[in-house]
């Protein structure tokens, strides 16, 4: 779609031009609207690249009244180089996929290029990641399913294979052999049948892969990827020399995925992703130091969101909406009736009015995953975790979704934690019940007992889809925005307002 974006970031001072390399990371837990942030962007850059993780990300991007999701794909714009960097993990089906689905809807990448040194997922990880979650009951992540994190551990344990290998079937089929064989006591543990119904699914060449004697067919795997690499071949080169040659020169994008708090570096860990995909690691992942990044733009939504598990301080319904939103027979759908009234199974008035209110904010923003379909746990916007999250060197915010609040009569915002847990030891600062925190501490132990000290703003309960400049913004956000600026000293350089492509405000 043709649009004014690049005269819209010259006039408003946010790029100029001694800015080359940009890097939009989301510095929340995920699903902040990047999409459509490095969508528009990719008017601007020659090259979008995207470093970290794989298939379990999702970016969605509205064309008019189209909807379009990609996984693997970085999101920019199609007639630019978009590039799927060497910190990646690639499924070559979702991979394949993605491509057909993207020319079914005429989006043709005209300089699509993939990693050869990108981690290479196999159907051993996807198995080993649902036999993993379901052996966890009480304990599990709540992870896709997609076998990230086994891909990633393969990698570290110098028993991995490459996109590369997918060109060199003699070499793939001796590496995967000797993976698998790595692999086999971990199966021996489980049901056959069990690992027979999981590769029975579509994600897995529905049974293709499945042997009645061996548990795996190799041979079929072996076979089928290489296909894939035949198919995927004029893709794959050194993305990380091309980089390289290009920063300082070309004008480039990086597209982070997920988020800082889903580091599995920087984040709630073990509630994390298994990739670094805080704004160094992004840039890491497309072969670059973060000191190469002119400009890393922050985004965030004017509440919080995570998916699955994990310490979550401001969740409106607490556990209860952990739980509810990681169960799953809940859907769009289900909710949509029990907020309707019409659902007999569920006792609409017997929900807590803060977990109720989160649910009414999760279908006004459209909070269901673009990878997994689940809901996403809702929460207000969390200021102890801005404040450590520009630790990473980012001043600059985009703040999506304020639209999503229109109608909210007061806008809660938490300036502080209060520690409620048992006396603990963090490096040399002894914490205690009672203390205050005005920045995230990011440590399991210490986070999953605090709880937020709130300050309430007035809503704007005011439509704000058609405004188009600050000036046309209620006083009432005007003061919300003014409020998060100086308690952080964050810059709030754009504001969405809309799903929409034009339903950006440069602040």
């Amino acid at each position: 779609m043709e649009t004014n974006t690049n005269l819209d970031l010259l006039q408003s001072g946010l790029i100029n031009d001694e800015i080359k390399t940009v890097a939009i990371n989301c510095l929340q837990w995920g699903d902040t609207g990047k999409g459509k942030i490095i969508d528009m962007l990719s008017d601007w850059a020659d090259i979008v690249a995207r470093g970290t993780g794989g298939d379990n990300a999702g970016h969605t991007v509205w064309y008019g009244n189209n909807k379009y999701v990609s996984h693997l794909i970085p999101c920019g714009n199609p007639a630019k180089t978009n590039v799927m960097g060497s910190g990646m993990v690639i499924n070559p089906k979702s991979l394949f996929d993605e491509i057909e689905a993207a020319k079914m809807n005429n989006i043709v990448h005209k300089d699509l290029m993939l990693a050869l040194n990108a981690a290479l997922i196999l159907p051993f990880h996807l198995v080993q990641d649902n036999l993993s979650e379901i052996s966890a009951g009480k304990q599990k992540i709540g992870t896709t399913g997609r076998g990230i994190a086994w891909a990633y551990a393969d990698q570290v344990n110098r028993s991995g294979l490459f996109v590369n290998h997918l060109l060199n079937k003699d070499f793939l089929a001796k590496k995967l052999r000797d993976n698998y064989e790595t692999k086999k006591s971990f199966f021996a543990s489980f049901d056959p049948q069990l690992i027979r119904a999981i590769l029975d699914s579509m994600r897995l060449e529905g049974g293709l892969y499945w042997d009645e004697k061996n548990l795996f067919n190799l041979d079929a795997i072996i076979e089928k990827y290489y296909l894939y690499g035949q198919e995927l071949k004029d893709l794959i080169c050194d993305t990380d020399k091309f980089i390289k040659q290009n920063v300082g020169f070309k004008k480039i994008a990086i597209e982070g995925a997920q988020g800082l708090g889903l580091s599995n570096k920087y984040g709630t860990y073990p509630y994390v992703t298994s990739s670094d995909c805080s704004p160094y690691g992004s840039a890491e992942g497309i072969g670059l130091n973060y000191s190469q990044v002119d400009l890393s733009l922050g985004v965030i939504k004017a509440y919080v969101t995570r998916v699955g598990h994990g310490p979550f301080p401001t969740e409106m319904g607490g556990d209860f909406s952990e739980n509810w939103c990681n169960n799953l027979s809940i859907n769009r759908a289900k909710e949509m009736l029990i907020l309707k009234g019409d659902d007999p199974s569920e006792q609409y008035h017997s929900f807590d009015q803060d977990f109720l209110f989160g649910m009414k904010l999760r279908m006004i923003g459209d909070e269901y995953g673009a990878t997994t379909g689940r809901p996403r746990r809702v929460g207000w916007l969390d200021l102890p975790l801005l404040r450590y999250a520009m630790n990473f060197g980012v001043k600059d915010l985009v703040m999506t979704k304020l639209d999503v609040l229109n109608d909210c009569d007061f806008i809660r915002i938490c300036n502080a934690y209060h520690y409620s847990g048992c006396s603990y030891n963090y490096g040399n600062r002894s914490l205690g019940y009672g203390d205050i925190f005005r920045e995230t501490i990011m440590n399991y132990d210490v986070i999953k007992d605090c709880k937020p000290v709130y300050i309430d703003l007035p809503g704007w309960k005011t439509d704000i889809s058609e405004c188009r400049k600050s000036s046309d913004l209620p006083q009432n956000l005007l003061n919300f925005l003014g409020f998060v600026s100086r308690q952080t000293g964050a810059r709030i350089r754009v504001i969405s307002t809309g799903f929409r492509r034009e339903n950006v405000i440069f602040a």
